[in-house]
């Protein structure tokens, strides 16, 4: 596997593109009730272009019931918002087996403070690969770390170096990672302080994957959640974060399976989803409502 010569990351400052998706007729994400209607989720999807093609013994296999393709979520409270989406929208090709494995406020650095004492994210990778068994790690680092380096508790170069290590241990045998970015997001809604966060750690993240052809892809989210670059409560008329315009409501979630379901049947026969998988009953999961997803409240002056 590819490992970087250097110690620091050149920061890179082109992006990769990506059109924003469109769901239509879901429910609204602030539903508190299995939703009713029978109408499903169409997306007019525009792919970006992968920074860094998956290729592999396991790519493009045949997959069926009996021979999923083995997808594990790790990483932050982004996946933990998003996996309930991703999970449904996959496993209801009937080819893709998901499991989760420790989705929580997850960093490499110390963290704001709700991190478990003397966490270990290295022993933690090793434990969840070793469980699950992925083929496929589809993840979200680098939210915390923004903070943490906001605020001088720990540096870009830190996080580069963590980074590398981690999809070392993730990339063991022929298992390939989706690294999602950072969607444009709020630290401290509603506070003084509040301030929009640009993801200033994508850079490192495309540079990072870039020493890992082949085995690691980059799957840049500026704008699935917003057209504007900009985070925001609402796109194409749907509720797509929580009161603090970080977090995502289930209408958000969707959007970004859609994205992980493109991206990934770009290099497996992954078919479409079933009809109606964005109106189950993932959509009221109690994560949803922590913080609340009810339309009317939010925060004014920021990324509205």
């Amino acid at each position: 596997m590819a490992r970087a010569a250097q110690t620091v990351v050149v920061l890179v400052t082109a992006l990769l593109s990506i059109a924003a998706l469109a769901l239509a007729g879901c429910t609204d994400g602030s539903t508190t009730s299995t939703a009713t209607s029978s109408t499903t989720t169409t997306t007019t999807t525009t792919l970006p272009a992968l920074q860094g093609a998956f290729a592999g013994p396991t790519t493009g296999r045949p997959l069926d019931a009996a021979q999923p393709l083995r997808v594990t979520l790790f990483g932050d409270s982004l996946a933990y918002d998003a996996a309930p989406a991703i999970r449904a929208d996959l496993t209801s090709t009937g080819v893709v087996a998901v499991a989760e494995w420790h989705i929580a406020g997850y960093g490499f650095g110390p963290g704001p403070g709700y991190l478990p004492e003397g966490f270990d994210w290295k022993d933690m990778l090793v434990r969840g690969m070793a469980e699950t068994r992925p083929e496929v790690v589809v993840t979200s680092f680098g939210l915390v770390d923004t903070l943490n380096i906001m605020h001088g508790r720990y540096t870009p170069e830190a996080f580069a170096s963590s980074l590398r290590e981690a999809l070392d241990l993730l990339t063991v045998g022929d298992t390939k990672v989706l690294l999602m970015g950072i969607p444009p997001t709020v630290a401290d809604a509603g506070r003084p302080t509040q301030a929009i966060v640009e993801g200033p750690l994508n850079s490192i993240m495309r540079a990072v994957v870039a020493d890992h052809p082949g085995e690691v892809e980059y799957l840049d989210l500026d704008r699935v959640l917003s057209d504007s670059g900009r985070p925001v409560y609402e796109f194409a008329g749907r509720r797509v974060r929580k009161l603090d315009l970080t977090h995502f409501c289930p209408d958000g979630a969707a959007l970004l399976a859609v994205a992980i379901h493109d991206t990934l049947a770009r290099s497996w026969p992954i078919p479409a989803s079933a009809a109606g998988w964005s109106l189950g009953d993932w959509r009221v999961d109690a994560r949803y409502d922590d913080p609340s997803c009810t339309v009317g409240r939010v925060w004014p002056g920021i990324g509205v």
